[in-house]
């Protein structure tokens, strides 16, 4: 189960938040899955329906750059007049560590939006945890445009560029404030300090993880898992404990003692009808957790809904 999790959605969520920053949630529809597999997804989850869908997030991201970009012009940096906003990087900036240049990386083990993990047999027997190949973005920018993107400064970094002032966040942060009309939350989630648009969210499916630990229902589905992956000749508790083995980590390939422990892993949550029972228990929850922030949750529903019509205005070229 994902409970126990570096909770892969609030932590791979450090690529959407403005602190990692590479983009934040907004409002989609909420409907009922079409197959076990279905299940699997934020945005079958009543939660889901306060976070953005694939394609809303995709013309969030080109208002963004299209506005960090005129930023960036306006900074000073001519070079940006050929960027296409359309084509930003997908993956989270990153500092150099060094001065000079910085390199945008891929995540290895990533299973995409997958809250309960591997569910395909055929997926975990060729690449196990780590997921299908994806290329790496080699996109390098030299410091100062990195420092006027994100604002990120640090001592004795230089606070203009070209003569001008870089923004309060950098272009980025700004272009946020644009799309949101305000600045982004802080705060601290399950240890890590964050800042972003959705922590209300990321917070409340922590919430729902916590108490789906302590779940009858949920650990009558646990128990059910382990006990077929003992069949295997597996011993584990829960499906986090398989997937996230610090051995599959030294890697970035999988290890074919990985992808037989995924492999078994994905029929086992088929053949117990894992999926099925623990999106039962997030359902009950997650529905709970709406009804007792439903003020504040509507709040965020309306203000991503205006985010959206902002940032079709500005891909359609109207602002």
């Amino acid at each position: 189960m994902r409970r126990s999790t570096p909770l892969v959605l609030l932590l791979a969520a450090c690529a959407a938040l403005t602190a990692c920053d590479a983009g934040v949630p907004g409002v989609s529809t909420h409907t009922a899955p079409a197959s076990d597999s279905d299940l699997n997804s934020t945005a079958a989850l009543p939660l889901g329906r306060y976070t953005f869908g694939q394609d809303e997030e995709k013309v969030l991201d080109r208002a963004r750059w299209t506005l960090g970009k005129k930023c960036m012009v306006g900074l000073g940096f001519s070079g940006f007049t050929v960027f296409d906003p359309g084509s930003g990087p997908g993956t989270a900036l990153v500092r150099p560590a060094e001065p000079g240049t910085i390199r945008l990386p891929s995540t290895d083990l990533d299973l995409g939006d997958r809250p309960y993990g591997i569910d395909d047999p055929g997926q975990g027997a060729r690449t196990g945890y780590h997921g299908p190949a994806s290329p790496h973005d080699d996109r390098q920018w030299p410091l100062d445009q990195y420092l006027a993107l994100t604002g990120d400064l640090r001592p004795g970094d230089p606070k203009q560029v070209h003569g001008h002032p870089i923004p309060e966040d950098g272009c980025l942060g700004q272009a946020d404030r644009r799309l949101y009309g305000s600045r982004p939350a802080r705060g601290k989630i399950a240890g890590l300090r964050m800042t972003g648009y959705d922590l209300t969210v990321l917070r409340l499916m922590r919430q729902g993880n916590q108490r789906a630990l302590t779940d009858p229902g949920q650990r009558k589905a646990d128990a059910a898992w382990s006990a077929c992956m003992k069949h295997e000749g597996l011993s584990y508790k829960h499906p986090t404990d398989a997937q996230y083995r610090a051995q599959w980590y030294a890697s970035d390939t999988a290890s074919a003692q990985e992808r037989r422990t995924a492999e078994a892993d994905a029929n086992c949550k088929r053949s117990t009808g894992y999926l099925k029972a623990a999106h039962a228990v997030d359902v009950r929850i997650e529905e709970q957790l709406i009804q007792q922030n439903r003020t504040e949750l509507d709040g965020i529903a309306r203000r991503n809904r205006a985010a959206l019509r902002t940032a079709r205005t500005i891909t359609a070229g109207r602002s």
